[in-house]
């Protein structure tokens, strides 16, 4: 919802009665891509209220958490198998906002096998849902063709109890539900 005065208490009220993101005017049209990119990858989950300040937040997250964890994260070798180009390009972001300069991306599992084949990676950020080959197949595959044991992340809108445990079943290390949290990566 796109309002022209905000008064305090509206995101409580809105929320309440169903709406999935609110900005009062003005509204830059970074702010209006980025709430609608959050609500668009919510639209399966019971997330919270999407608005200005919970944008700032998670923005505060990413710039509070770029040197944590020890981690020569310059160094990483990222390869993104993300089919979604709003996705593929916010994950980008997500992985330079914390200091990952070296990143890939593949627009499906197949091309995922594909590029894995000719370069290696640190890291593999997954969707589970693509074309071509989805996510738990290209994992089955990315597992029998290399010896060398590549970290696997879930990425998925799926946000089912169950989820967590398949991915990990496909023997993927870790699951990371949509939209990306800062402070999950």
């Amino acid at each position: 919802m796109l309002a022209s005065v905000g008064i305090r208490g509206d995101a409580a009220r809105l929320e309440q009665a169903g709406f999935a993101g609110y900005l009062p005017k003005s509204v830059s049209p970074l702010q209006l891509r980025e709430v609608l990119c959050r609500v668009w990858n919510n639209r399966r989950t019971q997330a919270p209220l999407v608005t200005r300040h919970t944008l700032a937040e998670a923005k505060a997250a990413i710039s509070n958490s770029s040197h944590t964890a020890g981690i020569p994260q310059q160094s990483l070798r990222i390869l993104l198998a993300e089919d979604n180009s709003i996705n593929q390009t916010l994950a980008v972001r997500l992985f330079q906002k914390i200091g990952c300069q070296h990143i890939s991306d593949a627009q499906n599992g197949k091309q995922a096998v594909e590029i894995l084949a000719h370069e290696s990676y640190d890291l593999v950020f997954m969707d589970c849902q693509m074309p071509a080959i989805g996510g738990y197949e290209a994992t089955a595959e990315i597992r029998t063709r290399f010896p060398n044991h590549i970290p696997i992340i879930a990425m998925t809108a799926n946000a089912m109890p169950g989820d967590r445990g398949k991915c990990l079943k496909a023997d993927m290390e870790a699951y990371i539900p949509k939209p990306i949290q800062p402070n999950a990566l």
